[in-house]
């Protein structure tokens, strides 16, 4: 991974890292609660952990908070501990037409450098979160009743 020059250019800085995580999701079964534990190494050269916690409603409505916890000391200012809240809307429910899309608001109280990860549109386990044949089987039961 090389950083940009700060012009935002095409230049790049003498700074190179790599990056990579491990990724655990577990359906709690408690309000639809949704866990994410991310083990591994962040931008800035730092290991650690993220926990994410969110719950989906009925209406496809996504509501969530994060925690990270790494290695990386006072090195970034306030350092080691990072966290955020997020809201993800899904457009289907603004739009007299069916969309998949959702538009995300995020609040950081600070940004920092410590926990920081590459912004990622797309995630597999979203992706795939459709293809889930219990899910399947529930919304036919509903269905045909």
């Amino acid at each position: 991974m090389r950083q940009r020059d700060f012009d935002q250019q095409f230049g790049l800085r003498d700074y190179s890292t790599w990056t990579g995580h491990l990724n655990a999701y577990l359906e709690t079964g408690v309000e639809d609660v949704l866990a994410k534990l991310s083990v591994g190494r962040y931008l800035a050269g730092d290991a650690g952990a993220t926990l994410d916690l969110s719950r989906e409603f009925d209406s496809g409505v996504r509501i969530g908070a994060w925690g990270t916890w790494t290695d990386a000391g006072d090195d970034f200012g306030e350092g080691s501990f990072d966290k955020g809240l997020y809201l993800a809307l899904p457009l289907d429910a603004f739009f007299s037409f069916s969309s998949r899309d959702q538009s995300t608001l995020r609040w950081q109280p600070l940004t920092r450098d410590g926990g920081a990860r590459l912004n990622r549109q797309y995630e597999l386990y979203d992706l795939t979160q459709e293809r889930r044949m219990d899910g399947y089987w529930e919304e036919y039961d509903q269905t045909w009743r």
